[in-house]
């Protein structure tokens, strides 16, 4: 299958759009952009080590150039960090392409990110106040997506359902 323009996931860390978007692209034979591993592949670091040694401003600018870099590239499956529509004028820049927003509830949100090792909440003894005020302070540049997915959802549904709408119809 082929696609004419990206579809980019985008939501809060932990919703679940690497996943999803390895998923999609597996079952459709479509390129996968991963923003956070392009970023560790080409800085040759992991993204807490970035955010430790480099600090948040300079991983997003590293962003930045990691996400220009994916919009030049064939179109495939694109899978943003969680911030990443918050920054700069990215929400804009991702309006070029099918943007779907993987929302996932608080209580999924704080289950997942319990597993994760990421640098926002690595050292954040109140994670459940920290997600709230993310997401809430997020929350209006996700809402801008053309579609909006339940995340809760198992990822062979969501699959189902993107592959309907943007491969089977559109």
């Amino acid at each position: 299958m082929t696609l004419n323009k990206h579809i980019v996931l985008i939501g809060m860390s932990g919703a679940g759009k690497s996943t999803l978007a390895r998923a999609l692209a597996d079952t459709f034979n479509l390129n996968c952009y991963d923003t956070d591993q392009l970023i560790e592949s080409a800085y040759e670091l992991d993204i807490n080590n970035i955010w430790k040694n480099y600090g948040e401003f300079e991983f997003r600018v590293m962003e930045r150039k990691v996400l220009f870099n994916v919009l030049n590239c064939n179109p495939g499956v694109v899978a943003t960090g969680g911030g990443l529509p918050f920054f700069f004028d990215h929400m804009h820049q991702l309006k070029q392409c099918s943007t779907v927003y993987l929302k996932a509830d608080y209580h999924l949100l704080l289950s997942r990110i319990a597993e994760l090792d990421k640098p926002l909440f690595k050292n954040d003894i109140h994670k459940e106040d920290a997600i709230k005020y993310i997401l809430n302070t997020r929350q209006f540049f996700y809402n801008q997506a053309e579609l909006k997915l339940d995340a809760g959802q198992k990822t062979e549904q969501l699959v189902n359902i993107l592959g309907r709408i943007f491969l089977l119809e559109g």
